[in-house]
């Protein structure tokens, strides 16, 4: 998709609602909320994806703690692409924590 080409909104939703469009939103919030860059951060590059596979489940929670918007964070920050929040799900459950 290119900025040039017209789309409807059912078509952008399909184009950015795949599980890793969530992750990535997901690491947008983490980092704007809490100031600080993911554990992966410092590492090359080709180590991200084995370092990520490897995460605990709930990895981030100790990060979030108690933050107001911490459900939101750790299930768009799932690991597993199953289980993480749908764009739908994260999108409803953004508008219920604002």
């Amino acid at each position: 998709m290119t900025l040039d080409e017209q789309r409807t909104d059912d078509e952008i939703i399909r184009c950015n609602s795949t599980p890793y469009d969530v992750w990535d939103m997901g690491l947008i919030l983490y980092q704007l909320l809490l100031l600080k860059y993911p554990p992966w951060f410092l590492i090359p590059k080709e180590d991200h994806t084995p370092f990520i596979a490897n995460l605990a489940p709930g990895w981030a929670q100790d990060e979030v703690g108690d933050h107001p918007m911490a459900p939101l964070i750790l299930g768009m920050l799932e690991v597993d692409p199953a289980k993480r929040l749908a764009a739908e799900e994260a999108l409803q459950l953004a508008e219920r924590l604002i």
